[in-house]
């Protein structure tokens, strides 16, 4: 049996070692909604959706060559919504004036 000095670090490894196992904390709600996909999107997840890395995704949000954000969560919360997202890569990425001017937007 390993000895730890502190019973805070022992329970630590615990969880930790349970989160590899179960992956998560929240075990009984990400098997419940393992097969659902959020309708919005934070930007990591936008990011990974167009395959490019996250300072990328900024940096085209800041030119103008992503759709808009949606901010219903907060000015500094931004999501996309995944469908829109899916059908701007569809059409080949157009900036954010040819992608509104189209209407493809909502």
């Amino acid at each position: 049996m390993i000895r730890f000095k502190s019973a805070r670090l022992a329970w630590l490894l615990i969880f930790a070692r349970l989160c590899c196992i179960y992956g998560g904390m929240n075990t009984s709600t990400s098997k419940q909604f393992s097969g659902v996909e959020a309708a919005l999107v934070d930007a990591a997840t936008a990011a990974q959706i167009c395959g490019v890395s996250r300072s990328k995704w900024w940096s085209m949000c800041s030119a103008g060559r992503t759709p808009r954000a949606i901010r219903t969560l907060g000015k500094r919360c931004p999501r996309w919504r995944r469908a829109e997202l899916l059908a701007w890569i569809e059409a080949g990425c157009p900036d954010r004036e040819a992608w509104e001017a189209a209407g493809a937007s909502r």
